[in-house]
């Protein structure tokens, strides 16, 4: 945490909780090249800064059915840091009743996620969501379950050929070692990606994606989108966007997942549009509006992520870009 230098417990100071990014698999409250250092921001704005670590990967996300655990690990844990800030923000300088919850891509999804979460009405006053994927479809215990298996076996926990509560007690045995071990040969498992993917039915590259919340479950009872539409999402005054050509990091993260397989030029590339966008006059329109001269890849999918995924649409200048639904 961070607060200015000359705050005292009766500054009554806004407080930032920002929540990292990283696809729920990696990344850390500094930041590579301590990016994520809020001294200066805190000095220069006068206000506290709060950034947790919390739990990734299958640490994090894991859930099974047979096995008691329902999963989102990692979102309890930054609702428990939120509970702190709230119950200390006081002795820091801070407003407890003045506390902006932020976070940048998977950072930017929890802040969407605590939004619908009941658990965390009343923790926040405001928001601010980085590069949110907004309309991203959490899965159910049910369409995790290949994933999960996958890294149940690869762990050397299986019951068999089942999974079941001995199966928890095992994995609660192995060493950190042995569980970034299991947790690699799982995101390496393609069929059980894949699987899980279609499954839920949805984008073929949210393979990527291998461990998220859980929808259906007590902190997450339905999908984000769904909570907002409905009118049930937590109603704070909401800042979102997107940086430009932002879509290379997923471009990053998917030449290293196929690797060897050139999916970004010519006939591959429109192939792709074709399974992003099922829709043929859809596909048709996207594959005119993005033929280059940049990688047209990266910019499709950041804005089919960043924006499109709020079920709207975009317009661009030449230094922002505004979605509208």
């Amino acid at each position: 945490m961070y607060a200015p230098i000359n705050s005292t417990s009766s500054s009554s100071l806004p407080a930032f909780f920002f929540i990292h990014g990283g696809a729920f698999i990696e990344g850390w409250n500094d930041g590579p090249e301590h990016l994520y250092e809020g001294g200066r921001f805190s000095q220069l704005q006068n206000i506290l800064i709060f950034e947790p670590n919390y739990r990734l990967e299958a640490l994090g996300f894991l859930t099974h059915a047979a096995m008691g655990v329902e999963g989102n690990f990692g979102i309890q844990d930054q609702r428990f840091a939120l509970k702190w800030v709230v119950q200390n923000a006081r002795a820091f300088g801070g407003d407890p009743s003045k506390i902006t919850l932020g976070g940048q891509s998977a950072g930017a999804m929890s802040v969407g996620v605590h939004m619908s979460s009941p658990p965390s009405k009343g923790l926040f006053q405001q928001a601010i969501m980085e590069s949110n994927v907004g309309g991203f479809k959490y899965k159910t215990q049910a369409e995790q379950k290949s994933v999960v298996e996958s890294f149940v076996g690869h762990a050397g926990c299986k019951s068999g050929r089942t999974v079941d509560k001995t199966s928890l007690n095992c994995l609660r045995s192995l060493s950190s070692a042995q569980i970034r071990s299991a947790t690699l040969a799982t995101k390496n498992d393609l069929f059980a990606n894949i699987k899980s993917a279609a499954k839920e039915a949805g984008h073929i590259l949210d393979v990527l994606l291998t461990w998220t919340p859980t929808v259906n479950t007590t902190d997450l009872p339905m999908q984000v989108l769904d909570t907002v539409r409905e009118g049930k999402a937590d109603a704070v005054p909401l800042l979102a966007g997107t940086n430009e050509d932002e879509g290379f990091t997923f471009l990053a993260i998917a030449t290293e997942f196929f690797i060897h397989v050139n999916l970004f030029k010519g006939a591959l590339y429109g192939l792709l549009i074709d399974v992003m966008f099922p829709n043929r006059a859809d596909a048709k329109m996207i594959k005119a509006r993005y033929p280059g001269p940049r990688n047209p890849f990266a910019d499709a999918r950041m804005d089919l992520r960043g924006c499109c995924d709020g079920q709207g649409g975009k317009e661009e200048g030449p230094k922002e870009q505004h979605c509208f639904f």
